[in-house]
């Protein structure tokens, strides 16, 4: 989306990123609905969602430093980029921890 980020965004960078958040949004939905469900396979869901989201962030980190992610036109991505992945690397840490601490 041109009023996202900027067609000069290398697809290298954006495609991978892009699908990776969109299945781990996915991901985290479903063990969402499976744990407030009481499901048996709440926690294994909440281990791949948060797993699978921890691994997509590493990623698009690698791919950012790689590509210089620093001097590309993010657009209004920039905002994300610069606020919620950190609180988002957050949540996976405080969610990895909850976690292994629950047995």
């Amino acid at each position: 989306m041109p009023s996202v980020v900027s067609a000069s965004v290398p697809r290298d960078f954006s495609t991978p990123v892009a699908y990776g958040d969109l299945v781990a949004t996915i991901l985290a939905v479903v063990a969402l609905v499976a744990l407030r469900g009481g499901w048996g396979a709440g926690i294994a869901l909440a281990w791949i969602a948060n797993l699978w989201g921890a691994a997509d962030l590493l990623n698009a980190l690698v791919l950012g430093i790689r590509l210089d992610a620093s001097h590309l036109e993010l657009g209004s991505f920039w905002y994300v980029v610069t606020f919620l992945v950190p609180i988002l690397w957050v949540a996976h840490v405080m969610s990895f921890l909850l976690l292994l601490r629950r047995r």
